[in-house]
Formats: C-alpha cells, sequence, structure tokens
C-alpha cells in the first residue's frame, strides 16, 4: 500500500527535499555527461528555506495543498517525464539539452511560489488569498530567481512556461503564437446540438454568501448528454480562503428545448447536503418563461432577484 508521503514507487520520501534532490540528480546523471548544474543544489535549499518559514522576506508556507511536499512531488514528476523523454527518444527527434532539464527542475519547483506571503504584506492574511495572481507572482520571482542564478538567458523562458502550466493553454494557442498557422479553418467548425453549463458554487443562493463548511451528503446527476466536473465528495470542506466552486453542471441535447429538459431533471436529482448550493437559484431559472424563450438581458438576473425580494 503507497503511504501517502512517498512516491507511486513507494520508495522516495516526498517531504524531504534532500532525498527528492538526490533521486532527481541521479535522473541527470543517467542522462548526461557530468555532474548535476549546481543551480539545482541551490534551488532545492532555497526552496526549503523559504516554504519553511527560514527566509527572511517571506512566511512559511500555509496553503495545505500547495506545501511543500506537493512542490516536491510535481518536480519530481517533471524530472521523471524528462528522463522519459530524453531516455525514449527516436531518430530525429530532438534532443533535450542539459539547460531545459535545469529548466524544467526549477520550473516544478518555484510553480507555486506566488501563495508565499512577504513579511512585510499587511493586506492579506493568508497564502490563499494570492489565487488569482499566484501565477502571476510565480513568474516574476522565477524570472528573477533565475537571474540570480546566472541563468538570465532563460528567465523570460521559464516566466513564459509558468503561465502556460498555470492557465493550461492549449498546445494549439501555443503554435500559434510561434508563428505557425492553425490546424483547422473556421468552415471546419461545427455545430452540433445545444449544451447549457451550470456553475454550482457554495453560496446563498440569494445573498450569494460564501457558505463553506463540510458536504454532508452528495449525489451527481447521470444519464445521457449529462456531465458534473468537480472534485468534491461526501466529507469534503469546502474551505473559506478561495472562490466557492463546487462543480459545473453541463448538460448537451440536439437542440436548446431538449437542453433545457435535461438540465431541469439534472438539478433535481444533484444532491449536495450540508452546506448551502446556489442549485435552488438554478432550479428556478430553468422553470422561468423569459429564460425558456430566451428573453433575458445582463441585467436580468438582477432584476428578478430584485422582484422576488420585495
Amino acid at each position: 500500500m503507497r503511504r501517502n508521503d512517498h512516491d507511486v514507487t513507494n520508495r522516495i520520501l516526498t517531504t524531504d527535499p534532500a532525498i527528492v534532490k538526490a533521486e532527481i540528480q541521479r535522473l541527470y546523471k543517467g542522462l548526461y555527461d557530468g555532474a548535476p548544474p549546481k543551480a539545482i543544489e541551490r534551488a532545492f535549499t532555497d526552496i526549503e528555506k523559504l516554504y519553511r518559514g527560514e527566509h527572511l522576506e517571506y512566511y512559511a508556507c500555509d496553503t495545505v495543498y500547495h506545501d511543500l511536499q506537493h512542490v516536491l512531488e510535481v518536480t519530481l514528476a517533471m524530472a521523471r517525464l524528462m528522463d522519459g523523454y530524453e531516455r525514449s527518444r527516436r531518430n530525429g527527434t530532438p534532443r533535450l539539452p542539459p539547460e531545459l532539464f535545469m529548466l524544467g527542475v526549477l520550473a516544478a519547483l518555484f510553480h507555486d511560489f506566488g501563495y508565499l506571503r512577504r513579511r512585510s504584506d499587511r493586506r492579506h492574511r493568508h497564502g490563499a488569498e494570492y489565487t488569482r495572481v499566484h501565477v502571476s507572482r510565480s513568474a516574476a520571482y522565477l524570472r528573477h530567481y533565475m537571474r540570480r542564478l546566472g541563468a538570465g538567458r532563460l528567465a523570460d523562458i521559464a516566466a513564459k512556461l509558468l503561465h502556460y502550466t498555470g492557465y493550461e493553454r492549449p498546445v494549439e494557442q501555443i503554435r500559434v503564437a510561434d508563428g505557425s498557422e492553425l490546424a483547422i479553418a473556421q468552415e471546419d467548425v461545427k455545430f452540433l446540438g445545444h449544451a447549457i453549463e451550470c456553475r454550482i458554487n457554495a453560496e446563498n443562493p440569494v445573498s450569494f454568501r460564501p457558505s463553506p463548511g463540510k458536504i454532508l451528503h452528495y449525489h451527481p446527476p447521470g444519464g445521457l448528454g449529462v456531465r458534473v466536473d468537480s472534485a468534491v465528495y461526501q466529507g469534503y470542506t469546502i474551505p473559506p480562503y478561495y472562490d466557492s466552486p463546487v462543480g459545473k453542471l453541463i448538460v448537451h441535447g440536439r437542440n436548446r428545448n431538449e437542453c433545457l429538459m435535461r438540465l431541469r431533471r439534472a438539478l433535481d436529482e444533484l444532491v449536495v447536503g450540508g452546506i448551502e448550493t446556489t442549485i435552488p437559484l438554478f432550479q428556478h431559472l430553468v422553470r422561468e418563461p423569459d429564460i425558456l424563450n430566451g428573453d433575458y438581458h445582463i441585467h436580468w438576473l438582477e432584476h428578478w432577484l430584485a422582484a422576488r425580494g420585495s
């Protein structure tokens, strides 16, 4: 049985930077001639100080999921991914240069740095408050850090790499940004049926006041044309620090009327107990004549809510 403080092989203790560093250095030595760059050694020392609160300018990491173990696991996975690429490539496939291996390791190590708070910061009380800007903060720090390491030539590349991975930009978008043409033309895009998405939030359905807490009952809907994108489960606790999404309910039908009928059924099946959610709001909306007839505008909801409250 895999221990939760070890990697998938159950060999590497992923809470210990020294052990993870040694494994990554072993992978490097297996691919390239010579010792691993000193930058990797220094980066592991620095990241441990930062996350444990031993750095003069930053508090220790206080976001549970984005902690030091998470960073070490991502970095080890990145190194293994690069090792796998290099060992499995065939004739004609470009080789991964040693400096790009180093770049991948450093980008993974600092990809969540943006959650760390400066000691001089009096505005934010928790690292999770940086959620919406943490990728930009991580990229800015890594750009500066690469220059301090003497790898300034790779600084901008490292920062862009974090933005691509942080916002999950599609591969096609990367190709276009690199000057390539789109792989498809506008006439290749075909509309098939109709889809509607409801974003279920942990909020009061009238005041939209956040409702963090433990989910006591959870039952997602299913069936043809119904999809739920969510990571919650019965017993999961919605934290108070982030935005409050529970999940996305997405339905598809041959036309809009079929889609709305399917959405009504799916909303009535969806159960999220123990906290307040916006499910009742959507249940009302999909039965409103204006919504059914498509007769609404950007101020429709606020007028509708005001009329119901009067």
